[in-house]
């Protein structure tokens, strides 16, 4: 395409509209997602926030509570650290040693110190709200 010589009256494929660069199985939608990841229209100069928001709309989906603290914690993502933790602290099954080290000490602690809060302490309203202000407590002291 690029280094093909030309024939003689005719504009090289990409040159001009009427002879486009024809891109073999390659759909208008899937091309249109594409460029929209190379050239946001709301990014700001090298920033690429529209990527960083891409990419954090999938991996919410595919990754579990633990895996969004330790990512939230290592990549800045404060909005996902309370959610998370509150899930990780209510639910039944205890962290897993893996989880616990890529948690860290400090977040597994302070994980364990929630759980036993919300499975021991009687005047403790376990309503989700609750268990969100304890987490943010425990996690975000002033």
């Amino acid at each position: 395409m690029f280094s093909l010589p030309s024939v003689a009256g005719e504009h090289p494929e990409g040159e001009v509209v009427e002879n486009p660069i024809v891109l073999e199985g390659v759909n208008a939608v899937d091309f249109d997602r594409f460029l929209s990841i190379l050239y946001p229209l709301d990014f700001t100069t090298w920033e690429f926030n529209s990527l960083r928001e891409l990419a954090m709309q999938h991996l919410f989906v595919i990754t579990s509570a633990v895996e969004r603290i330790a990512l939230g914690r290592r990549y800045d993502i404060p909005g996902w650290l309370v959610p998370a933790y509150a899930e990780v602290c209510e639910r039944k099954e205890p962290l897993t040693l893996a989880e616990g080290r890529l948690l860290g000490l400090e977040d597994t602690v302070c994980i364990g110190q929630v759980r036993h809060t919300i499975h021991y302490t009687s005047n403790l309203n376990r309503h989700h709200d609750s268990i969100i202000a304890l987490v943010r407590d425990i996690f975000l002291p002033p």
